[in-house]
C-alpha cells in the first residue's frame, strides 16, 4: 500500500478529536474524506503530514512510519496544501518553486526549473508566473498552492478543502487536475471535501467521519442515503444524472 493510517487517535488537550482512525490508500487512487465541521477531517490530514503528533498509531507510505522523519524527509513522500494560503511578497514562479527546496541543494538545477515550469502550465498560471502572490485572488493563490505541492513529487498529496475557494469551472479544473496526477504518476490523493457532489465525481475512495471515528469507509457504489443522513444528519436521495451519482437534500 502506498499509505497506511494505523489506530490513529488525537486529542486536543482533554478534548478527543480522532478515536482509532485505520485505512489504507494504494497508489492511483483519490479519496475524499467526508462530514460535518469539526468532525476531525483537517486533524486527521494535518497528523497524516506530521503537522500534528497522533496521540497513538501511525503513519506509514511505503512502509516507512512518517512519524520517524525530520521535516525535509516528510517534505519528499507528502504534499500539503492547506485550505488557506499565506500570501508573501514573492512571484508565483519563485513560489512554485519553493515546493523544489526538500530536493535541492545550493541552486535549483534546470530539474527544478523544468518541473516548476510544467506545474504553472499545468495549473494554467502561465499568465500570473512574474505576477506577486499577494497580487492574486484567492482562487488563484490556491492553485499556486497545488502548483507547489506537485513540484515536491511526493508519494502522496495531502489536499485540505482545495476547491473551497474556487469557483466552478476552477473546481472542475483542480480536481480534474489532482485525477490526472494520480492516474499517470505513483502518487495517491487524499482530500478533505464539503461538495459531495464534487467528490462522487472525481474520487475513488469515500471516508466518513463521525464522532472522530470512521464511519463508513468504500467506493462510490457503497455510498448510500442512509449513510449522508447518519453522518450529515440530513435526508438525501442519490440520483444519477447522464451516468454521474448526485446527492439531492429532501429537507
Amino acid at each position: 500500500m502506498m499509505l497506511t493510517v494505523d489506530n490513529v487517535s488525537f486529542r486536543y488537550k482533554s478534548k478527543p478529536v480522532l478515536d482509532s482512525v485505520a485505512f489504507e490508500v494504494a497508489a492511483h487512487q483519490v479519496v475524499s474524506i467526508l462530514g460535518p465541521n469539526g468532525v476531525g477531517k483537517t486533524t486527521l490530514l494535518r497528523c497524516m503530514n506530521a503537522i500534528l503528533r497522533p496521540e497513538t498509531g501511525s503513519i506509514r507510505v511505503r512502509n516507512e512510519n512518517i512519524l520517524n522523519l525530520d521535516s525535509m524527509e516528510i517534505a519528499r513522500k507528502l504534499g500539503y496544501v492547506a485550505q488557506t494560503a499565506e500570501a508573501a511578497r514573492t512571484t508565483v514562479f519563485d513560489a512554485v518553486l519553493l515546493g523544489r527546496r526538500p530536493h535541492m541543494t545550493w541552486r535549483a538545477s534546470k530539474h527544478d526549473l523544468k518541473l516548476t515550469n510544467a506545474a504553472i502550465e499545468r495549473l494554467a498560471l502561465g499568465d500570473l508566473s512574474l505576477r506577486y502572490v499577494t497580487e492574486l485572488s484567492g482562487g488563484e493563490l490556491q492553485k499556486v498552492s497545488i502548483a507547489r505541492a506537485l513540484v515536491q513529487e511526493p508519494s502522496i498529496l495531502l489536499l485540505d478543502e482545495p476547491t473551497s475557494s474556487l469557483d466552478l469551472k476552477n473546481q472542475i479544473e483542480i480536481l480534474k487536475t489532482v485525477r490526472q496526477v494520480a492516474a499517470t504518476h505513483e502518487v495517491a490523493a487524499i482530500m478533505t471535501m464539503h461538495n459531495l457532489n464534487m467528490a462522487l465525481r472525481y474520487s475513488d475512495l469515500f471516508i466518513f467521519l463521525k464522532g472522530g471515528r470512521i464511519y463508513s469507509a468504500g467506493s462510490p457504489e457503497t455510498v448510500t442515503p442512509e449513510i449522508i443522513e447518519a453522518v450529515y444528519g440530513v435526508p438525501v436521495d442519490i440520483v444519477r444524472h447522464r451516468d454521474a451519482p448526485m446527492v439531492v437534500p429532501l429537507a
